[in-house]
């Protein structure tokens, strides 16, 4: 239908307040039928092209869904070999420190449903099945903790199992019981009294444990002594959180240990073929524990200490890494007592006299320091003032290799400069590689904001913001129960 409205009609009407004549009248009306009909036409032709754009929109979709799902059968996930997606597939097993969900919405359940490729490479891979992570609840699916320890044969297995303060599901701990000449690690989280008396059956069967390296035990129920685990042949890793009087592990032959400082030195003295050992406070009231003769580890190498108070009860003869949390004033007479050739120091707390520790450890190769207050005294001390190539007096730490400093300013930065090219200028020391971790900064950076000559030829790596708070977080990693 032609457009009629392109010209105004009756501008004389529309522009003034004058009525139309009678034939004037006609007109307009004939206009206004006209014009509705116009309207009346265009809305079904609008509600036709809309019915179009939806079945067009419709259509693409479709076409579209057909597109995705032939390139999805082109995918190169679609031709990995079974060994490769097997090898995804771990890691995407739970950690003990993720958040706890549905047993069967971890991995490898939920994986082993997307296919049947998928669901065939899981069941034939027992490895995936291995690592047993229960949070037992009220409703646990105990049928499928059955299933996963059938499809885990013949692997050893990890187990974490944590209780939520019922005893409502014993029967998922006695199926576990059941498997327990296949431990090979396990992690017991707060087991009720009820709990530690279903695990003590353990030893009352001859063998039960016989590949048991690692155990993991945190204690809220003090009530029980634990005796499951005192005559593991090959526990070797211990960590305890919390009370330890009434877990019995054999001291004798671990080789790591985790625990908080005892009271009483009789267990601990036990532990002679310690190599790693954490120490966490005893109390955050009480005095340090005042014994009668030193505990000797005689081959203890590396230890993690929350108070350095605790040294005055420990010959370490052996040490040669040592991670201080507190009261690290304490090291230098420990060292003369011990008479340890110490490598690697770490001080996470206020460390007010580096220098009686650097006189006392000449051997040492690697220093980490949390606290900047200390700063300023190492680098001075580090560094070589008199060139003489002959005069070994002036060296200190002659083999050190590696200073990690963290917040450090500008004045502190062109101090370490200064020691590092003393040190390089000397030539009969080694070299020095400084790493400096800028927790304090919001913004994530490698790169140095402070300049020094290039020509030094001088190794700073310079990390800030959350990367550096990671670095830093792990250096208690290489501890016995990540150093806590």
């Amino acid at each position: 239908m032609a457009l009629f409205f392109l010209e105004r009609p009756f501008s004389h009407l529309t522009t003034t307040n004058a009525a139309p004549t009678d034939a004037e009248t006609s007109e307009i009306r004939q206009i206004m039928s006209r014009g509705r009909a116009h309207v009346r036409d265009l809305g079904i032709e609008i509600d036709r092209l809309q019915r179009t754009i939806v079945a067009l929109r419709q259509e693409r979709r479709d076409v579209q869904n057909r597109v995705d799902l032939h390139a999805a059968i082109l995918s190169p996930i679609r031709r990995f070999p079974a060994e490769i997606l097997g090898e995804i597939f771990r890691w995407t097993l739970p950690s003990s420190k993720a958040r706890f969900i549905s047993f069967t919405a971890q991995s490898p359940w939920n994986i082993s449903r997307v296919s049947s490729r998928w669901r065939a490479i899981c069941i034939s891979s027992p490895d995936l099945w291995s690592h047993i992570r229960v949070h037992a609840s009220r409703i646990f699916p105990v049928a499928a903790l059955r299933i996963q320890l059938e499809r885990s044969k013949p692997r050893s297995i990890s187990i974490y199992f944590s209780w939520d303060g019922t005893d409502s599901n014993i029967d998922a701990l006695a199926i576990l019981v059941m498997s327990s000449t296949r431990w090979e690690s396990a992690s017991l989280i707060r087991p009720s009294g009820a709990m530690v008396l279903g695990l003590n059956t353990l030893s009352e069967r001859e063998g039960c444990l016989p590949l048991l390296r690692e155990l993991n035990f945190k204690r809220s129920d003090d009530r029980e002594t634990c005796t499951a685990f005192e005559t593991a042949p090959r526990l070797t890793d211990v960590s305890i959180d919390g009370s330890h009087r009434r877990l019995l592990v054999p001291l004798a032959q671990l080789t790591r240990l985790r625990l908080q400082m005892p009271r009483t030195p009789e267990r601990l003295r036990l532990a002679v073929n310690l190599l790693q050992l954490t120490l966490g406070k005893a109390s955050l009231t009480l005095p340090p524990p005042a014994y009668d003769e030193p505990i000797e580890l005689p081959h203890l190498r590396m230890l993690f200490i929350a108070d350095g108070r605790y040294l005055f009860s420990f010959l370490l003869p052996a040490l040669v890494d040592i991670c201080i949390k507190e009261n690290a004033m304490f090291l230098p007479s420990f060292i003369d007592r011990s008479s340890c050739r110490l490598q690697k120091l770490t001080v996470i707390e206020e460390l007010p006299n580096i220098l009686g520790i650097l006189d006392r450890a000449p051997t040492l190769r690697e220093i980490r320091l949390r606290h900047p207050s200390a700063v300023s005294n190492l680098l001075r001390h580090l560094t070589i003032f008199l060139p003489s190539e002959n005069d070994s007096s002036q060296l200190v730490c002659p083999n050190l290799h590696r200073i990690t400093l963290c917040n450090i300013g500008q004045e502190e930065f062109a101090l370490a400069i200064t020691m590092l090219d003393s040190r390089r200028r000397r030539g009969t020391v080694s070299p020095i590689f400084l790493s400096v971790l800028q927790l304090d900064s919001e913004s994530e950076s490698t790169r140095c904001p402070y300049s020094f000559p290039s020509e030094l030829h001088i190794a700073v790596q310079w990390v800030s913001g959350k990367p550096a708070q990671a670095l830093c977080d792990g250096w208690r990693a290489d501890y016995p129960g990540g150093g806590k």
